[in-house]
C-alpha cells in the first residue's frame, strides 16, 4: 500500500499518519496469511538419502582368477591392491561364464535369463531369455539411482544393444542414455580397436581425440576424471554412479609398447609352469585355501613342452601383451581412485572392482592368432605369418589373442575357460570392494559364495534404498541377487545365497549349499565361430563336487554320491524351468533357426547418401558369401587447393574390411583385406577430374560354399580401371564392432591411407551423391 498520494491530498496531518500506519500493518498481515494459506509453488528435486555414499563399478573383461598380482597372478595390479589393502578381497564370486549375460545380471540384479540376455548380444535369438532385449520390468541400477537423485555415467564398453538397434536412427531404448546413464562415452560392441576405436557419445558416434600416441583405455580414464570433477564442481551434494567398464583386456590385445617391454621375457616358461607357480603365490597370499589343489589341464589344451621352439617365441609374446594390458587397464582405474582421493569422496564411496566379466579367453586355441576374428571363422594364419608379426604384436596393425593354455593358467587353480558355464574356471573372477568409511577389517578376505546379481541389491542396500517395485510405469520382477553388506562386517557373515544356477551354450550347473554340479555341454570354447550343429544335452556328463571342501572343483564325485547328484540335477531343472529356458538348447546352434529382427532385412539393393556412418555390420548389406556391386556418385569439385581425396564408401577394420577411396592425388584406389588370408589393391592411374563421376565395383563370387573367392572389378564410368582376385572372403563377418561408412571411416581404417591423414579419413573437395549397392 503506498500512503504518499493521500498525504498529498489530505496533508500530513500526525492522527492521519497513524491511521496509514495501522492500515499498512493489517494490509502486511492479510498478505502474510494469505501466503501462509496459498504458498508460492516449489519445484521438487530429486535428492538422494542422506550421507548416499558415491557409488563406483569397475568391470574389467576376461580376466581370469590368477592373472592379477592381488590375486597370485603375474600382471602387476598395483591399484587393486592398493583398494585390496583399504578393503576387502572375495575369492568366491562368480560371473556368469560370459560377457553380455554378465553385464545384464549386474545391472539389473537378476539372472541374466530372466533379464532376457542369455547369451552373448552377437548369438542372441529369438527364445525368451536369449533375445538380448533388456526388459522394462528389470531396471538397470542406474535408472534406480537416477530417478533417485543420483548422476549416472558410463565409460566404456556397453554390449547391451541388439544389432537391430545399434544404427544411428535407434531406437535408443537399450542404449545406455535409455538404461538410467545420463552420461555415456564408450562403444556399443563386444570389443573395439583399442587404438582406433568405434566411439559413441550418448547416441552420436564420434571420432576419437586426434594425436599419436592415443590408447581408449587412457581416454576413458580422462573422461571420467573430467565427468567427476564437473560433476562435484556443479552439484557437489549430489552423490554420483560412476560405471567403468573398458574393453581391456578382451582381444585384440592392444597397448603402448611400453607396456608390454616391461614383461619381456617374463612367460619363457610356459603356460604349465606359470600356473603352478600362480598357485603358490595364491596359497602364500592367502587367497585360496591352504588345501586347495591344483586342477589338471584340459586333454584339449597342448603341453607346452609340446609346442615347437618357434611357436614358444610367439606365445610368449602374446601373453607379455596380456600382462602389458591388465597392468595399464589397473593403472587407468588409478587415476580413478587418485581423483576420488584429491576430491575428498574416497572416504564415501562405495568401490566395487571386478575383474572380469568371465574367465581367461580360450577361443583362439592352441595356436593363438595374430588376427584372431580370422582364426575364430577357420582361417588360421601360419606360423610363419606370425613371426613376420612378432614385433608388431600388441600395437595397432595386430589384432592378438593369446592361445588358449594361456586363458587356463591364468584361470588358476580352476578348470576350463571362459564360456564354460559349468566350470570354476569359467565362472570365478575376484572382487575387492573398497568403502573406508563402513569396512573396518581393511585388508580382509571373504570367501562367501556370491555372486554378480548380487551387485545391484548391494548398491541400493548400501544407499538405503529398497528395491522398487515400480519404475517408470513398470512393475519390477523381484531381483534373484541379495545384499553383501552383512559380509562388509562381518567374516564369518552367513552365506546369503544357498542356490544359483548357471547357463551358457548348454553349459550348466547348479550351486546349493555348498554343492556344485556341473555338465560341461559338447562345444569346445575354441570353436566358437564355426558353425555349431545341435548335439543331444541328454548325452552331457554330470560331475558332482563339494566345494565346501574343494576350493577348486578337483574331485568328482558323482560315481560315489549319485543320490546327491541327482538332487542337484532336479534342482538345476527347477531353476531352469523358473527362467523359462527349457527345453534346453545352444543359443549358437539355433541362431538360424530362431532368427532375430535385422536392419538390412532381405533386401538385396539399398541407396546411402553422405552422412551414412556408424552402421553396424550387422545392418549393412550383407556382402559375403556372394557377388555384388556397388556404385558410387561423386562430384569432384574444381581444382582447389588440395586435391580431392578421402573415403567413399568403408566397411569393416584393418584386420579385415575393405575401402573405396581417393588418394592423395585423387585416384581411386579399393583396398580388401580378409585377416591374414588374402590383401588386393586395385588403383585408378589418373585423378578424378572436376565434374560427375560414376565409380563402380563389382564383385564376382566363385561360389560353392562359404568364404570362398572371387574377382573384384573397379570402373570409372564405363573404363576398366583394374580387375583382381581374391582367393578367399569372410565366410561370416568382418569384424564384430566395426561399421560400414559413407564419406568417412570410422574407428580402425580399413584402408591404407597417406601418411598424416586426418582421422577417418572423411572426404574433401567432392561430394557423394548417392552410394547404391545391389547383392547379386
Amino acid at each position: 500500500m503506498n500512503i504518499a498520494p493521500i498525504e498529498r491530498r489530505h496533508g500530513s496531518h500526525p492522527v492521519l499518519r497513524l491511521v496509514l500506519a495501522c492500515m499498512l500493518l493489517c494490509a502486511a498481515a492479510n498478505n502474510l496469511a494469505a501466503a501462509a494459506a496459498d504458498p508460492a509453488p516449489q519445484v521438487e528435486v530429486r535428492r538422494a538419502p542422506p550421507d548416499a555414499p558415491n557409488v563406483v563399478v569397475i568391470l574389467l573383461d576376461d580376466v581370469g582368477f590368477g592373472a592379477a598380482s592381488t590375486f597370485g597372478g603375474p600382471a602387476q595390479t598395483p591399484t587393486l591392491e592398493r583398494l585390496a589393502r583399504s578393503g576387502l578381497r572375495y575369492n568366491r564370486f562368480h560371473t556368469t561364464a560370459l560377457c553380455s549375460p554378465t553385464r545384464a545380471s549386474l545391472l539389473t540384479g537378476r539372472d541374466s535369463h530372466v533379464a532376457n540376455v542369455g547369451a552373448v548380444i552377437n548369438s542372441s535369438n529369438a527364445y525368451p531369455g536369449y533375445q538380448g532385449v533388456l526388459q522394462p520390468e528389470t531396471a538397470t541400477i542406474a535408472e534406480i539411482l537416477r530417478s533417485s537423485g543420483y548422476s549416472t555415467a558410463l565409460f566404456g564398453k556397453w554390449h547391451l544393444v541388439p544389432d537391430w538397434e545399434a544404427s544411428p536412427i535407434g531406437p535408443f531404448d537399450r542404449w545406455p542414455v535409455g538404461q538410467g546413464f545420463e552420461k555415456f562415452y564408450g562403444f556399443l560392441g563386444g570389443e573395439t580397436d583399442q587404438f582406433e576405436p568405434t566411439l559413441y557419445e550418448g547416441t552420436t558416434a564420434v571420432r576419437r581425440p586426434p594425436g599419436e600416441n592415443y590408447h581408449l583405455t587412457e581416454d576413458l580414464a580422462e573422461q571420467a576424471v573430467r565427468w567427476m570433477k564437473l560433476q562435484n564442481s556443479l552439484a557437489p551434494e549430489r552423490p554420483f554412479f560412476l560405471y567403468f567398464a573398458p574393453g581391456a583386456t578382451h582381444a585384440p590385445l592392444q597397448v603402448p609398447q611400453s607396456w608390454i617391454s616391461r614383461y619381456r621375457g617374463q612367460f619363457t616358461q610356459g603356460w604349465d609352469t606359470l600356473r603352478e607357480d600362480t598357485f603358490q603365490r595364491q596359497k602364500a597370499l592367502g587367497v585360496i585355501p591352504a588345501d586347495a589343489r591344483l586342477t589338471p589341464r584340459h586333454e584339449g589344451i597342448q603341453a607346452w613342452d609340446s609346442l615347437g621352439s618357434k611357436e614358444q617365441i610367439v606365445a610368449a609374446r602374446m601373453m607379455e601383451a596380456f600382462a602389458g594390458f591388465l597392468s595399464h587397464t589397473d593403472a587407468q582405474v588409478g587415476r580413478i581412485v587418485d581423483t576420488l582421493q584429491a576430491l575428498d569422496l574416497f572416504d564415501n564411496t562405495l568401490f566395487i572392482y571386478v575383474v572380469g566379466d568371465n574367465g581367461g579367453e580360450g577361443a583362439a586355441g592352441n595356436k593363438g592368432s595374430t588376427n584372431y576374428l580370422g582364426a575364430l571363422q577357420g582361417m588360421q594364419e601360419p606360423l610363419s605369418r606370425q613371426l613376420e608379426q612378432l614385433d608388431d604384436i600388441g600395437g595397432p596393425n595386430s589384432f592378438a589373442l593369446y592361445p588358449a593354455g594361456w586363458a587356463w593358467a591364468t584361470n588358476a587353480p580352476f578348470p576350463w575357460v571362459k564360456q564354460v558355464a559349468s566350470h570354476l574356471g569359467g565362472t570365478r573372477t575376484p572382487m575387492v570392494v573398497s568403502w573406508p568409511q563402513r569396512i573396518r577389517d581393511q585388508g580382509g578376505l571373504r570367501s562367501q559364495f556370491s555372486h554378480v546379481n548380487d551387485i545391484t541389491p548391494t548398491i541400493l542396500d548400501a544407499v538405503g534404498l529398497s528395491q522398487p517395485e515400480m519404475v517408470d510405469g513398470a512393475r519390477q520382477l523381484p531381483m534373484d541377487g541379495a545384499s553383501l553388506l552383512p559380509s562388509f562386517a562381518d567374516p564369518e557373515a552367513p552365506e546369503h545365497k544357498l542356490t544359483q544356477y548357471f547357463e551358457v551354450h548348454g553349459h550348466r550347473s547348479i550351486y546349493h549349499e555348498g554343492w556344485l554340479a556341473s555338465a560341461r555341454h559338447s562345444m569346445l570354447p575354441w570353436d566358437v565361430g564355426l558353425p555349431v550343429s545341435p548335439t543331444p544335452f541328454e548325452d552331457d556328463t554330470w560331475e558332482l563336487y563339494h566345494l565346501e571342501q574343494d576350493f577348486s572343483q578337483s574331485r568328482d564325485l558323482a560315481q560315489e554320491m549319485p543320490d546327491k547328484l541327482r538332487t542337484l540335477q532336479a534342482l538345476f531343472h527347477s531353476e531352469a524351468e523358473r527362467v523359462g529356458i527349457l527345453p534346453l538348447r545352444n543359443a549358437l546352434a539355433v541362431r538360424s533357426s530362431a532368427p532375430l529382427p535385422s536392419l538390412r532385412s532381405n533386401r538385396e539393393r539399398f541407396t546411402f547418401y553422405e552422412g551414412a556412418v556408424a552402421i553396424p555390420e550387422s545392418g549393412a548389406p550383407g556382402m559375403v558369401n556372394r557377388s555384388w556391386q556397388l556404385q558410387a556418385e561423386v562430384v569432384v569439385a574444381a581444382k582447389g587447393n588440395r586435391p580431392p581425396q578421402g573415403v567413399i564408401a568403408a566397411l569393416g577394420a584393418t584386420g579385415s574390411g575393405w575401402s573405396l577411396y581417393l588418394d592423395g592425388d585423387s585416384r581411386p584406389v579399393f583396398e580388401y583385406r580378409v585377416f591374414e588370408v588374402a590383401r588386393i589393391r586395385i588403383a585408378g592411374q589418373e585423378p578424378l577430374q572436376p565434374g560427375e563421376q560414376r565409380l563402380t565395383l563389382v564383385f564376382d563370387y566363385d561360389g560353392g560354399g562359404y568364404g570362398r573367392g572371387g574377382q573384384f572389378t573397379l570402373m570409372l564410368g564405363d573404363d576398366t580401371l583394374g580387375q583382381q582376385r581374391t582367393p578367399a572372403t569372410p565366410p561370416g563377418f568382418f569384424s564384430i564392432d566395426e561399421t560400414f561408412d559413407i564419406g568417412v571411416d570410422t574407428g580402425s581404417p580399413a584402408g591404407n591411407y597417406p601418411p598424416g591423414a586426418t582421422v577417418g579419413y572423411p572426404l574433401a573437395g567432392a561430394r557423394i551423391g548417392r552410394v547404391e549397392i545391389e547383392l547379386r
